[in-house]
């Protein structure tokens, strides 16, 4: 998960080997921006070679 500070994008959780259906991820602080961005950097081929984000709460 990474969040904006107005010139760059800050990594503020990072999550490896998820199998999990839901998954809580809070960040070390809070956090006051207006752009998030989730990044994806593999997929799981057991569940058919894709990746689902349902939703992101704050």
């Amino acid at each position: 998960m990474q969040t904006r500070d107005g010139t760059q994008w800050t990594t503020r959780a990072q999550v490896a080997g998820n199998s999990e259906r839901q998954r809580w991820i809070p960040f070390d602080a809070a956090v006051t921006t207006s752009q998030v961005r989730l990044v994806v950097s593999a997929t799981q081929t057991q569940n058919g070679d894709y990746s689902r984000v349902a939703e992101r709460t704050p």
